[in-house]
């Protein structure tokens, strides 16, 4: 099991990590003499990065007034749940705490904020079941912005689990028994009695982002773990195998994996990635 304590990281500044991007995402930033004035503003912990697929999560934090130098799109699904504060994106809303997005290749964007947020930001990288592409960035002009670059076959364009753009407070919370009803494939993810609000789900591989609610007192004895998580503990505190993890803790399980024992005194609240059925 991985284990990122960002409590303990020193947030990076975005302009003294551009020199470890990709090229094909360090290269279309915007003007070059405009960059480190934006990206000084924005601050992030990396959680995890896989180079294989491009995959990367960060625990970002960014600064009041922070603007993209343009609008572009990604050739991976990018991910956001946001923490606090506001997010403008062209072409699609304001987003604010508790929200949440799952957006296909391909949809050209730019953020801007007035307050600044913090959120947990992921590029899902090359994934053919989700079909999501490398991550990369592509600057295209800001009358485009909502518009999909990669193809004019809209409903093509939204992939499996399509356009998601929730605000999670609005969702129902799922029991163990209706979500196990609901999807007996995950067997519940072998966490017994606990809640779930569902953020986004692939009807063909079952993986799915969701809110996971464990209440005061829970306890799971030794066993193995029903499906893979890559999971943020938004609130509370958790310990699994022994290991004690506050809020803004993450950790990385993979299915089948054995683990001595899941606990909270207090209760947790998590965002987690949930491999399906079909996926390690």
């Amino acid at each position: 099991m991985k284990i990122v304590r960002t409590r303990e990281m020193e947030w990076q500044n975005g302009w003294d990590v551009i020199s470890m991007m990709p090229d094909n995402y360090k290269e279309n930033l915007g003007p070059a003499d405009q960059l480190e004035a934006a990206y000084s503003k924005y601050l992030q912990k990396n959680l995890s990065i896989d180079p294989t697929t491009t995959f990367r999560g960060d625990f970002v934090d960014l600064q009041p007034g922070f603007a993209d130098l343009t609008d572009a799109y990604h050739d991976s699904v990018e991910e956001c749940f946001f923490i606090s504060g506001d997010c403008t994106l062209s072409g699609e809303q304001i987003f604010y705490s508790n929200h949440y997005f799952w957006r296909p290749p391909g949809f050209i964007h730019a953020a801007t904020s007035v307050t600044g947020f913090k959120a947990l930001l992921f590029s899902h990288g090359e994934d053919e079941s989700e079909g999501s592409g490398a991550a990369s960035r592509v600057i295209r002009p800001s009358e485009l912005a909502g518009t999909n670059a990669l193809t004019d076959d809209y409903a093509s364009a939204l992939g499996p689990r399509g356009w998601v753009k929730v605000d999670t407070e609005t969702l129902p919370w799922l029991t163990s028994e209706e979500f196990n009803a609901k999807y007996p494939e995950l067997n519940g993810f072998g966490l017994g009695t606990l809640s779930i609000k569902i953020l986004s789900i692939n009807p063909q591989t079952l993986a799915m982002s969701a809110l996971l609610k464990f209440p005061e007192g829970y306890r799971l004895p030794v066993g193995n773990w029903g499906a893979g998580f890559r999971a943020f503990i938004l609130d509370g505190e958790l310990a699994v195998s022994g290991e004690f993890m506050e809020s803004e803790t993450w950790f990385e399980t993979a299915k089948g994996e054995s683990h001595q024992g899941v606990a909270t005194e207090s209760g947790a609240l998590i965002f987690a990635k949930i491999s399906g059925d079909s996926k390690e």
